[in-house]
């Protein structure tokens, strides 16, 4: 049997997104930008009104003078930060039921041609978007045909994302895995990384690095992060950089399974 290795990108659904803005809606504070970052007076002033476990943790080691420069103090906070302005609690930002796919990267085999079907539009949502994810999203079943799935942390978020959009079109899926007894996933390998070291196991791009993948692969990742796919979307240039992110990323994933193979891939 052959392997088949794939990631996607993904942005949040604009109409689920605002349904649980209405659903979670909860006082808010609006920060002042500055040149679109927050002043430290600003997060001083917000951590101070709203006194959450992680503000007033922060704010304890200022005063024993154990924190880190101000600076790291707004990064700290960032996540809170974007969490009260939105409404929707951190946890549900990276829910599978709120993802719309805008890409897909795949490749036959640990070192097969990597290949990216990208959205080029930035409607998400929007009908010609749903078409191309539907197209999209079959295409993926049907090239899983007599194939092994490898993939990194596939169970919590890429399948269950995958497996939504199916059902949604009525996408007939070549196969069915269960995510409650891993039945069906040969290779989840974040799940490999972490019971090779459970405690310290590292991501994705240092994984790669580690075993040997160029450094000049890992630069042509204009993005470096899935984080940054949702401001990327907005623009014809972004949208060129969301491909070439998640094609590095295949590749990456590549160079892992390929350590790996016969010690924890058979």
């Amino acid at each position: 049997m052959s392997n088949y290795l794939f990631d996607i990108e993904t942005v949040i659904d604009p109409a689920v997104e605002e349904r649980l803005k209405v659903a979670f809606k909860e006082e808010r504070f609006e920060l002042k930008p500055l040149y679109g970052k927050y002043t430290v007076k600003d997060v001083e002033e917000w951590a101070k009104r709203k006194p959450t476990e992680k503000s007033c943790q922060l704010m304890k080691s200022q005063e024993e003078g154990l924190d880190k420069p101000r600076s790291g103090a707004i990064k700290t906070l960032n996540d809170e930060i974007k969490r009260c302005q939105s409404g929707i609690p951190d946890k549900w930002l990276v829910a599978p039921e709120l993802q719309r796919i805008v890409c897909i990267g795949s490749s036959d085999g640990f070192d097969g041609e990597v290949e990216v079907d990208s959205y080029d539009g930035s409607d998400i949502g929007s009908k010609s978007h749903s078409e191309w994810e539907a197209e999209a999203v079959n295409r993926f079943y049907q090239s899983l045909i007599g194939k092994r799935l490898f993939g990194w942390n596939i169970l919590n978020f890429d399948l269950p994302v995958m497996m939504l959009i199916a059902a949604r079109n009525n996408i007939e899926r070549t196969r069915v895995y269960n995510l409650s007894s891993f039945k069906g996933v040969e290779s989840n390998v974040v799940d490999v990384m972490k019971a090779r070291d459970s405690r310290n196991y590292k991501g994705l791009r240092a994984s790669a690095l580690a075993v040997g993948m160029p450094v000049n692969i890992d630069e042509m990742d204009p993005l470096g992060s899935g984080s940054k796919v949702s401001e990327a979307i907005k623009t014809k240039e972004g949208r060129v950089s969301i491909a070439k992110h998640c094609m590095v990323d295949i590749t990456r994933l590549q160079y892992t399974c390929r350590a790996y193979d016969g010690l924890f891939f058979s």
